[in-house]
């Protein structure tokens, strides 16, 4: 008697949600995370987009209590992931077909999924990262930051 599989068969074994890493594995602002994102969203009005149009300018996006930084920007139906904000002035992943300067909009703030980061959002109870994993493996003394 022989039994075959189909390589679907694999999928119904239950795969571990978490993993042993340093950083957190929820989503910033998920059910596991906690942290309402309504909380961290900022609006602006769009000053100034460079040749790229994934340089944007945005009024009030200069003093935020929080980083853009892995957020993502909102204008209108488009949305675009942050992967850089300095002061007024953030980098998107691509650009926004038709914005335009004078475009309301609005940026919600990142995350590094960092033990630190974590607690600046004083959110340290749904921390779901091993911080504390060793740099040095025991078995063989190299380190992890090769």
């Amino acid at each position: 008697e022989l039994t075959c599989r189909s390589d679907k068969y694999i999928l119904n074994r239950k795969i571990p949600k978490e993993l042993y890493q340093g950083l957190c594995n929820h989503v910033f602002g998920d059910a596991g995370c906690g942290i309402d994102l309504a909380l961290f969203t900022y609006a602006g009005v769009v000053s100034a987009i460079d040749a790229t149009g994934t340089l944007i300018t945005v009024t009030g996006f200069g003093s935020l209590p929080k980083s853009l930084r892995s957020g993502w920007f909102d204008q209108g139906n488009a949305v675009r992931a942050i992967l850089d904000h300095t002061g007024s002035t953030v980098r998107l992943m691509s650009p926004i077909s038709g914005l335009t300067v004078g475009a309301a909009c609005s940026g919600v703030a990142g995350c590094a999924h960092t033990y630190p980061a974590c607690s600046g959002y004083n959110n340290v109870p749904n921390f779901a990262g091993f911080d504390l994993i060793p740099l040095i493996n025991p078995f063989d003394g190299t380190t992890s930051l090769a």
